[in-house]
């Protein structure tokens, strides 16, 4: 018996020396990403709005370490810590389910402490009640995300251990609410993405990917690449969590680069790619099948959302995916934000422009090219 302690001991130890090792690598990182953005054009740097953020997302890590990054800054990245039924999400989410109830999120069972952290010091589900009803909400998530759904996308798939979860489970498999809106969002852009003899790995690309649980989904279901267009800290998150939880995968990691032809080859034969949001520009027309950006346009000035939208335009053929806040106060670079202002690119139209059916104070969009516009002429605006 003092033997196993003793080794359960030292497990413990080499478990806290490995994490202080990635998590200095990643603070690394993001502090060599955080250089060279400064050296981007104007237009690529980040609103004071997201400076405050990033800093403060810094220190999360800083203090709990990247191996715990799901309980702390996660929370900043469309990740909300639910605790009872005054919630509108969990309100929705009722209603829904009432008209086609099942047992599913009666099923879902807390294994472990729920316990979260946000900004400035805050913190959730620290009592029981707040702990059991976010149990129930990440259930009825789950149900509603995986309900109606002829292909089963969601077999076999379930929430990594990366950057420790809350432990919801659902007939022994692990989900989350990160997973269950990964998989709403991907049914949207799925039948723009589907593998083509042509195409037999399409690409579907982010700008601010929070930490690439959309490119996780994906790539889960359907050969597919996935590429990164982000900010540090948050860029570096996510180029080690997408190399945690795909270990086979070919990575191209961020690095500076001033033509694409310097990392073209590097780039195209991965099977994941993480890019500086200034580096969208250098992209080849017409490279990406799918373009994504979720809770990030609202966070950015009008000039520089209309910028980001143009080069997402130029550089993909089929389909543009927005979901952001329908109204929302930045307080910080003195903005109200509103979903009117996300319009098509030039050659581009809306397919559809509606409140999301889970959280209806976020408006969801996609485009795709009009019928008979020549993609070589698209420009960024």
């Amino acid at each position: 018996m003092r033997f196993l302690e003793r080794m359960q001991r030292i497990a413990g130890k080499l478990r806290v020396k490995r994490s202080d090792v990635e998590t200095k690598r990643v603070l690394s990182r993001a502090a060599e990403m955080i250089q060279s953005l400064k050296k981007a054009n104007s237009s690529f740097q980040p609103s004071l709005f997201w400076q405050e953020l990033a800093e403060q997302n810094i220190a999360m890590i800083r203090a709990s370490g990247i191996d715990n990054f799901k309980r702390t800054l996660s929370q900043n990245y469309f990740n909300f810590p639910v605790e009872g039924p005054h919630d509108l999400q969990m309100r929705t989410l009722i209603a829904a389910w009432a008209l086609a109830p099942d047992v599913a999120p009666l099923a879902a069972e807390l294994k472990g402490n729920a316990e979260l952290s946000g900004l400035y010091g805050t913190s959730f589900l620290k009592s029981e009640f707040a702990a059991r009803s976010y149990t129930f909400f990440v259930g009825l998530l789950w149900s509603h995300a995986t309900r109606d759904d002829p292909e089963n996308l969601s077999n076999g798939i379930s929430e990594p251990r990366a950057g420790n979860p809350v432990p919801v489970y659902l007939n022994g498999r692990r989900i989350s609410q990160d997973l269950a809106n990964s998989l709403r969002e991907y049914r949207r852009m799925r039948p723009f993405l589907k593998a083509t003899s042509a195409d037999p790995r399409p690409i579907l690309a982010e700008i601010g990917a929070g930490y690439g649980r959309l490119g996780y989904l994906a790539r889960s279901v359907q050969p597919c690449r996935y590429w990164v267009f982000d900010i540090p800290p948050a860029l570096a998150v996510s180029e080690w969590y997408l190399s945690c939880t795909d270990a086979s995968a070919k990575i191209f990691r961020w690095r500076e680069f001033s033509s694409w032809a310097e990392v073209e080859t590097q780039v195209m034969s991965a099977d994941i790619a993480c890019f500086s949001i200034a580096q969208l520009e250098l992209v080849p027309s017409e490279t990406v099948r799918v373009f994504a950006t979720i809770s990030a346009l609202h966070e950015m000035l009008p000039q520089q959302m209309n910028m980001l939208l143009g080069l997402m335009g130029r550089c993909t053929t089929h389909a543009l995916y927005t979901k952001n806040h329908t109204k929302w106060h930045n307080e910080r670079d003195s903005f109200v934000f509103e979903s009117t202002l996300i319009n098509p690119p030039q050659d581009w139209e809306a397919q559809f422009d509606r409140p999301d059916d889970v959280l209806p104070t976020f408006t969801e969009k996609l485009f795709t090219r009009k019928v008979g516009s020549n993609r070589k002429s698209c420009v960024v605006s």
